[in-house]
């Protein structure tokens, strides 16, 4: 009988030690585990706690604003995006092309359309990858953020790379998607997901990348955009356009493993050339000069029109997705920006100043400003110092504005009115006496109100503001045409009172502060649109981010001359323009033209304010610090003759007649000395002059032979000259005589005329 063979004992005991050893040590492990689990699920449930949800009734980002305007067939072209620190321009979902929308569902988050709001495979792989990154540091690390979570992440700004923000932005992706559809996440993400060049947004990156409407993107484009998203400054296509096109063909197979688009598409797609452009609207240069006044003016209506604070203006016009239609015509703008950035266009400038120059152009139909340059050369910041909005003193620009119209308007002259141009002293209302000179004290005896004017002669012009009154000048300046830079009384710190109501301001354009090119061209409106005054403006409409109209621009708009006044005054203005006129040299002969140009003291200004019957242009020249210009001519003359004469009228009025009216204009010919109706005396003497009149305002009275006396009549101590220069005001000697010790009222006329003023002062309040 075979026996079994004895265990041992030893063997049997040690064995039974060893499995008791590792159950114990498994049951230690899973007990750990439990704890861990429990601490795992007590601290996620604290976060969780702790964690608000995105409140997804009140989701707000940053928008990007948009200027834009409108060619000639009526399509939208943005000028330029307005953004703080981030383009973003919105777009519905319904407006993003469903090659967009599928791109960067393949590429980020092929299961967008099934997971709650996150996805537990690819978060379990992530992980998984970032334990293994502990051991392999080269290992690669992908996310684990669907687009919900990118979303959360891309509102809040919160990406720090921790355990509790990933709860917490997975919590809060699920609670979204509780909320908010798929179609709604999807619409915020592509809004908000940034791509580099500091776009926000895919419609922000179609304009930047491509220049183009999301509308208008093909399929190779939106994979290009899409391929960005994971790595921004490495797909950029302006600063690496080769791994911008491996990454898009990296989406574009995407697209095609989930059958997003067909093998014929993709191959397509493939092949197409991507050509990258900057868009006009990218800020990565600084604002134009028409920019920084639509800005403004945006600005200062959002406030004192709509009652927005500084701060919330600011806010709405950075980062509040408003759309801006202004007014610009960019065939205009391109013919200012040409002449303005071309050194040649320029004298030579003594000594380190550089000579400078602004200019702007209004349409006088609509008020509408066209075209602006605040400086020469190209512009280096954006709303830095304008030009063209900047005060200045007019000259001789005046005199049509603050003598001459409103002497028309009020019967104190006709165009045939004979003035003096003769040494005269005025006495001011503080009792000192002011002597103004033309240019080289010479003096032209008897001239007529056409001459006056086109030879710029300057004691002619303060006799009439004498007998028209200050007062009255102001008041039509201020009011009528809208020139609101005038200071009626002001307080200096030593005491001393200035005012513009003074013959030399208001004659000579000795003005206390001065007055903006862009103010000027506009109280020259009415000359050119039968007396009508229309405020002048940079833009028309403000829609909000989805196309609400928030604004309306409401100019101010309102008769501030008779339409006779206007019509007398172009055919006065259009003798500047003409042979023997200080503005000669602007005639460029395709349409009519008309204006007056300006010199002021110590030539340290040279303006040129002409107009056409469509347009107004102002041209000013002269150092940021005033000094005189030691320059032979008007330089204002032949840059805004550059501009001018380039502009298209094909569509455009090119005579006076297609804008004014002539109805109650009566041409009637009369003596030029005696401003009575000619005779044959005047014939002889070679005295006969044409001139419109108003109705009521024709002479009835003819010339006698004891009138012709006058003709030959000059005082023995003056010189008879004609002259045909644009005078040197002595606008600043006059100002500071008036102006010491100046009483309230400072209207320097003649007692007789006081119920005139009076009355009319009365209809300008």
């Amino acid at each position: 009988m075979t026996q079994k063979k004895a265990e041992s004992p030893r063997g049997e005991k040690s064995g039974n030690k060893k499995a008791h050893r590792s159950h114990k040590v498994l049951k230690v492990f899973l007990f750990l585990l439990l704890i861990a689990i429990a601490a795992g699920i007590g601290i996620v449930t604290a976060i969780i706690i702790q964690t608000k949800p995105v409140d997804a009734d009140n989701l707000a980002i940053n928008l990007s604003s948009s200027i834009y305007y409108e060619d000639k067939n009526g399509d939208k072209v943005i000028l330029q995006n307005l953004y703080d620190s981030q383009n973003r321009v919105w777009a519905d979902l319904k407006n993003i092309p469903l090659n967009m929308q599928n791109a960067f569902v393949a590429i980020e988050d092929e299961r967008f359309y099934s997971h709650p709001g996150f996805d537990t495979k690819r978060t379990a792989s992530a992980a998984f990858n970032s334990l293994i990154r502990l051991v392999d540091k080269n290992r690669s690390v992908y996310g684990g953020s669907t687009i919900t979570q990118q979303l959360i992440k891309n509102l809040s700004g919160d990406d720090e790379q921790t355990f509790r923000r990933k709860v917490q932005e997975i919590y809060r992706a699920y609670m979204l998607e509780q909320k908010l559809t798929k179609n709604q996440i999807l619409e915020l993400y592509l809004n908000s997901i940034y791509l580099s060049q500091q776009c926000n947004g895919v419609a922000a990156a179609s304009r930047t990348y491509f220049g183009k409407d999301l509308k208008d993107l093909s399929l190779a484009e939106c994979a290009s955009i899409a391929g960005i998203t994971q790595y921004p400054s490495k797909y950029d296509p302006f600063i690496n356009s080769e791994a911008n096109k491996e990454k898009q063909e990296v989406v574009l197979g995407k697209m095609l493993d989930l059958e997003m688009i067909t093998p014929e598409e993709y191959k397509e797609a493939m092949a197409e050339k991507l050509n990258f452009k900057h868009s006009e609207s990218s800020n990565s240069t600084a604002y134009s000069y028409f920019v920084d006044t639509i800005i403004e003016e945006v600005l200062d209506d959002l406030v004192n029109k709509l009652g927005y604070s500084d701060e919330s203006a600011e806010k709405a016009l950075f980062s509040g997705g408003l759309q801006i239609k202004c007014t610009i015509d960019k065939n205009i703008q391109s013919s200012l920006d040409k002449v303005y950035q071309n050194d040649k266009s320029f004298p030579s400038s003594y000594g380190k100043d550089k000579l400078q120059s602004a200019m702007v152009i209004i349409e006088s139909s609509t008020g509408e400003i066209k075209g602006i340059v605040g400086g020469r050369g190209k512009k280096e910041n954006s709303r830095t110092f304008n030009r063209a909005t900047a005060l200045r003193q007019p000259g001789s620009t005046i005199k049509p504005i603050g003598v001459y119209a409103p002497a028309l308007e009020y019967n104190v002259i006709t165009a045939a009115t004979s003035l003096e141009d003769t040494l005269t002293k005025f006495t001011l209302p503080n009792g000192q006496t002011w002597t103004p000179k033309n240019s080289g004290g010479r003096f032209s005896g008897k001239v007529t109100v056409q001459k006056a004017i086109s030879n710029s002669l300057n004691i002619p012009a303060v006799k009439v503001l004498d007998k028209l009154g200050t007062d009255v000048s102001y008041s039509f300046l201020n009011y009528k045409l809208g020139v609101s830079s005038l200071v009626g009384r002001r307080v200096l710190k030593d005491g001393q009172i200035v005012s513009d109501k003074a013959l030399a301001a208001l004659s000579l354009g000795g003005l206390t502060d001065g007055i903006s090119p862009i103010e000027l061209g506009a109280a020259y409106i009415p000359f050119s649109n039968k007396g009508i005054y229309i405020e002048p403006h940079t833009y028309t409409e403000i829609y909000n981010s989805t196309g609400d109209l928030v604004y309306k621009k409401d100019p101010d708009i309102h008769q501030a001359m008779k339409s006779s006044t206007a019509t007398i005054m172009t055919t006065l203005l259009e003798g500047v323009v003409k042979s023997g006129g200080t503005g000669a040299a602007a005639n460029f002969n395709t349409v009519e033209l008309a204006g007056k140009t300006g010199t002021t003291t110590n030539d340290c200004d040279r303006w040129f304010v002409g107009y056409t019957p469509s347009y107004v242009g102002v041209t000013w020249v002269g150092y940021d610090t005033p000094k005189a210009l030691k320059v032979s001519g008007n330089p204002a003359i032949p840059l805004w003759k550059s501009v001018m004469s380039e502009i298209d009228n094909t569509d455009k009025p090119t005579s006076f007649s297609q804008t004014l009216s002539f109805k109650d204009i009566h041409y009637v010919t009369v003596c030029t000395k005696s401003g009575k109706l000619a005779t044959d005396h005047c014939k002889r003497a070679g005295t006969l002059i044409t001139v419109p009149f108003a109705s009521g305002t024709v002479p009835t009275s003819y010339c006698t032979p004891q009138d012709h006396t006058f003709h030959k009549t000059v005082s023995s101590d003056d010189k008879a000259v004609d002259t045909v220069t644009d005078n040197a005001d002595t606008a600043t000697d006059g100002a500071a005589a008036e102006n010491s010790n100046q009483g309230e009222n400072s209207n320097n006329r003649s007692s007789d005329s006081k119920p005139l003023i009076e009355k009319i002062l009365t209809g300008l309040q």
